[in-house]
């Protein structure tokens, strides 16, 4: 059984030096595990490639 995201799991989120693996998997499982999800664009810069990206949801617990 894959273990459930759950809401102290934000704080491996949080830390900026997470490895960007780890963030990857981290932000599949909260999707996977939430049950309203919006996403908002809040910034994008063509020529560099940068975004800021704000998700916003429910844990479906």
């Amino acid at each position: 059984m894959i273990p459930r995201f759950e809401i102290k799991d934000l704080e491996i989120i949080k830390k900026i030096e997470v490895p960007s693996s780890c963030l990857r998997r981290q932000l599949n499982n909260l999707l996977q595990d939430s049950k309203e999800i919006a996403a908002i664009v809040e910034k994008i810069d063509i020529e560099t490639g940068t975004y800021r990206l704000v998700l916003t949801g429910k844990l479906d617990n």
